[in-house]
């Protein structure tokens, strides 16, 4: 299930939503939010403890400021380009950025109660040791809109204070800004390394896991005989055999009869490619399995 949250401060319902959600009133894109989760895993659509959110720049305080605020809410959690240092860029008049943010979340600078209210929201400012979810954090280098200090800071301070073992990852891209990698497969690629930290922290990657093991023994596939312990996140499926032990010409698009037989059952997908579940395709069938 994948949801689209409109908490108050986009402008999606109205100008008053939007006014709703700045300044003085900020705090309430953020209960909002949690407002949203509450309501799904409350109406069965989603699981408690199997929830994950994703943001990226003002978003990227939205998720922060939710795990600053219910951290039990959530199981992983992707910061884009995460605006989680607010007070101090909100402070630093010599920013270009700065000066034009101050309608929007006020100055600290002129205003103590401006101040005051960042300070109680800042995700930096906010780091407590308690237990968080499994995080992911990205920044660009040439980020001119929220500089690459701000997650890195972030995460470094969350490591330090933070009473849990779940994940906690800093990943700066060297040769990107605001926007991510450019090209269509970087892009991609990109995207994909988010959704498997998700997958993997929501539990989907060990089901599929398990549906692919018993995929393979319903083939036929005897894994001892394959000299193969299978684990999850170790194991990389390449390159397939067609029927009567043929090499597939097509096998990186996926189309070995064998593969996708495994696959289907695994994913439920009826044409199974690598870019389904991150996968790359393994040798299947009346065949050898071996790890990646």
């Amino acid at each position: 299930i994948w949801a689209l949250a409109h908490p108050r401060g986009g402008g999606e319902l109205g100008r008053q939503w939007y006014l709703d959600g700045r300044l003085e009133h900020k705090r309430n894109t953020f209960t909002d939010t949690i407002a949203c989760i509450e309501h799904l895993v409350g109406a069965g659509v989603g699981a408690a403890h199997r929830v994950a959110i994703r943001g990226g720049s003002a978003g990227g305080l939205l998720v922060g400021a939710v795990l600053t605020m219910r951290p039990d809410l959530v199981r992983a959690v992707v910061a884009e380009v995460p605006f989680v240092d607010v007070l101090t860029t909100m402070l630093e008049d010599t920013l270009p950025l700065t000066p034009p943010e101050w309608p929007e979340w006020g100055n600290p600078i002129t205003d103590e109660k401006a101040f005051r209210y960042i300070l109680s929201y800042s995700p930096y400012d906010n780091v407590a040791a308690k237990e968080y979810p499994a995080i992911l954090a990205m920044g660009g280098l040439t980020d001119p809109r929220v500089t690459y200090w701000e997650p890195a800071k972030w995460v470094a301070k969350l490591r330090e204070r933070k009473t849990d073992s779940n994940l906690l990852l800093l990943k700066t891209n060297m040769g990107a800004g605001h926007g991510g990698k450019s090209g269509r497969f970087e892009s991609l690629r990109e995207g994909a390394e988010e959704h498997a930290f998700v997958l993997w922290h929501l539990g989907a990657v060990h089901q599929a896991h398990a549906a692919l093991v018993g995929g393979l023994r319903h083939l036929g596939i005897n894994l001892k005989h394959a000299g193969l312990q299978l684990d999850a996140g170790q194991v990389g499926l390449r390159c397939a055999l067609g029927e009567g032990g043929e090499r597939n010409q097509r096998s990186d698009q996926g189309e070995c009869k064998w593969a996708n037989q495994v696959f289907q059952q695994a994913f439920h997908v009826r044409d199974f490619t690598p870019a389904h579940a991150g996968f790359a395709l393994a040798q299947c069938g009346k065949c050898r399995v071996w790890p990646r």
